[in-house]
């Protein structure tokens, strides 16, 4: 089974939530430090999921609550979740935001978080990085896979949020993850109405929740 579905959230981050250093360009040697700081981002991020969440020993709900703690931990949670809704962000209430981004964490650890424990004995590596003009970072990474098979391509979208980098975009096999969840709840929406609440139903449904 492919792995390109396991990793979450285009290159979309200025239309949903801004990072540091938005309004002015970096200098050079910012450039560089944003650089050398993602790459050691990425790269311990990567070593801790791989240490993390393939273990052999532990359980589907310990493997679950882990993935749960790095997505959290290191994503752009909210700058993601108002990416995926689009337009219909603006329209939702404080409370359906809330109860979304709740959701929308639930339904990444569920579908992606037990895949990692069907890979034994991988290995996370750095294969070169691309600044971006408006200060954030490309690395690019290979996932290199046991018995032979062929490494898997992993590029992340890195910014400084707040003094903190956060992964705002992961690109698997040069698929968007994100915009691929954004195309589909938005698909949903419009099937009911152009209401958040018929999203957040199905979330519910698909989760088990009243």
């Amino acid at each position: 089974m492919s792995i390109q579905r396991i990793l979450w959230t285009g290159l979309f981050v200025f239309c949903v939530y801004a990072p540091d250093g938005q309004a002015a360009g970096p200098k050079a040697k910012e450039k560089e430090d944003i650089t050398d700081v993602s790459v050691k981002f990425i790269q311990g991020l990567g070593d801790k999921a791989t240490k993390l969440l393939t273990s052999p020993t532990i359980t589907d709900e310990e493997r679950d609550n882990r993935f749960k703690m790095l997505f959290k931990e290191n994503f752009a949670v909210e700058g993601i979740g108002r990416f995926v809704l689009a337009r219909y962000w603006k329209r939702a209430t404080k409370e359906e935001k809330t109860e979304f981004l709740e959701l929308f964490k639930e339904m990444v650890t569920d579908t992606y978080a037990a895949r990692f424990g069907q890979y034994k004995q991988e290995k996370f590596e750095i294969s070169k990085t691309r600044g971006k003009g408006d200060g954030g970072v490309l690395v690019m990474s290979n996932i290199i896979r046991s018995e032979g098979n062929k490494p898997i391509t992993v590029h992340w979208l890195v910014y400084k949020l707040k003094g903190e980098l956060k992964v705002f975009d992961v690109i698997v096999e040069g698929i968007s993850l994100g915009v691929t969840q954004r195309s589909e709840y938005g698909a949903i929406i419009q099937r009911q109405g152009g209401k958040i609440e018929g999203l957040l139903a199905e979330l519910r449904k698909k989760l088990g929740k009243k």
